[in-house]
């Protein structure tokens, strides 16, 4: 088999691969893993405390009050037209998960989620800006109307290249297969919960907070992004061995 490896990949990279295949086959003969038993493994400690981190940041980061709320928004910064800047937010989404797919291998899981939480906390602060700068009664400026739209669709577009197409790829990247279903369950009910908080909450947050709401989101963002830069691994290019040993080490 290393033979063969030799000849496919021609480089020292094929005891790599074949150590790789070991630890596969080894995995495929475990049993999976309980919920219970995931949280009580100390060996998946901290990949489990990064896991749960991404899974709440995805929500926690705002995105979920910009999809839902960005109407009502985008009509309280005096958009003139706010039905059609939403629609714009949703090409925007779907536009640039399309270049994170091709990105994703080429610059790093790691990358694209630190670029994200800089470009997202960055968009945040925009924001406000244009919050702060939106006269309470009569006639909005074309510029804030204009950077409200502008930092809004920068929150969707670095959201859409970092967490809303590679989380799923780091937490999967971190995790031994007996692990994946246990985990697969947790990571879809985290998710679901904190877009519940935050669907329910925002409303709330926004009367109570006025015109320093999306202050909130910038703070959230920041502290993911050093987060990450501390705990999250680069997972791009790397057997789950490596991974292993970098957790342990830290």
């Amino acid at each position: 088999a290393l033979l063969r490896l030799a000849e496919l990949h021609r480089d020292a990279s094929s005891g790599r691969h074949l150590e790789m295949l070991r630890y596969q086959a080894v995995e495929t003969q475990s049993e999976s893993l309980t919920l219970r038993q995931l949280f009580a493994s100390k060996e998946l400690r901290k990949q489990l405390v990064v896991a749960i981190f991404i899974q709440l940041s995805m929500q926690l980061s705002g995105i979920d009050a910009i999809f839902y709320y960005s109407t009502s928004v985008f009509r309280s910064m005096g958009v003139e037209d706010p039905q059609l800047a939403s629609t714009a937010l949703g090409l925007t989404n779907v536009l640039m998960t399309l270049v994170a797919i091709a990105l994703m291998d080429k610059a790093g899981r790691r990358s694209l989620l630190l670029f994200s939480w800089s470009g997202m906390c960055l968009c945040y602060a925009l924001l406000t800006v244009a919050h702060l700068c939106s006269p309470a009664e009569g006639q909005t400026p074309v510029w804030v109307q204009n950077l409200a739209i502008v930092s809004m669709a920068g929150v969707v577009a670095t959201f859409a290249v970092g967490p809303g197409c590679v989380a799923w790829f780091v937490i999967a990247e971190i995790f031994p297969t007996h692990a994946k279903d246990a985990l697969l369950n947790l990571g879809v009910s985290l998710n679901w919960i904190a877009n519940w908080i935050v669907a329910f909450t925002f409303p709330f947050v926004q009367q109570w907070l006025g015109r320093y709401t999306f202050v909130m989101f910038m703070a959230s963002t920041g502290g993911f992004g050093i987060f990450t830069l501390c705990c999250v691994p680069e997972t791009k290019s790397r057997v789950l061995q490596e991974l292993t040993r970098e957790f342990q080490r830290c």
